[in-house]
């Protein structure tokens, strides 16, 4: 990654993390017990387009922030692989979640995709969802399967991931 991407990157970070400031505002700060989550996960891809199906893999990173009981902004990061495992591109999408149980988040997106090789950018919206096992008693520790439904350049991607997250 240039000197360039990696500035734009830090960018988006400080961004995202600046607009969590302002919790007084929304209220219900008292019953949350941890404000940020963080995951690492890998996800299957499958292209659905007018050429035939075409699978790819995916390494993501999340972070979010936990601003309200039922809301979260952050953002993910993907490197998006293809069947050969060869490093095609990369995404960084900004996120709002909405939890609509404990254990059952839905989110939304826009961000874009750049392809490795020719620098190429395109804009990704991005739907989905993960549901929360907890694998420790202080519920810090989770195993997150979910699924994504992104839409890039004219084309439907759908994705089956499996994560591992921490709270803190």
């Amino acid at each position: 990654m240039g000197n360039r991407s990696s500035t734009w990157i830090l960018r988006v970070v400080v961004m995202a993390l600046a607009l969590t400031v302002p919790t007084e505002i929304f209220g219900g700060d008292d019953e949350i017990a941890f404000h940020n989550t963080v995951t690492a996960g890998l996800a299957a891809n499958e292209v659905i387009s007018e050429s035939g199906d075409q699978l790819s893999f995916a390494l993501g990173f999340d972070y979010l922030y936990r601003f309200h009981p039922k809301w979260e902004v952050g953002f993910q990061v993907d490197l998006n692989y293809d069947r050969s495992f060869d490093h095609e591109s990369d995404a960084l999408v900004p996120i709002v979640a909405y939890s609509v149980t404990d254990r059952l988040p839905v989110f939304v997106g826009v961000g874009v995709e750049r392809e490795r090789d020719t620098g190429h950018t395109e804009w990704l919206a991005r739907l989905g969802f993960e549901y929360t096992f907890f694998l420790d008693r202080n519920e810090r520790v989770m195993l997150l399967p979910g699924g994504f439904l992104d839409y890039l350049d004219g084309e439907v991607l759908l994705s089956a991931v499996l994560a591992v997250g921490y709270t803190f």
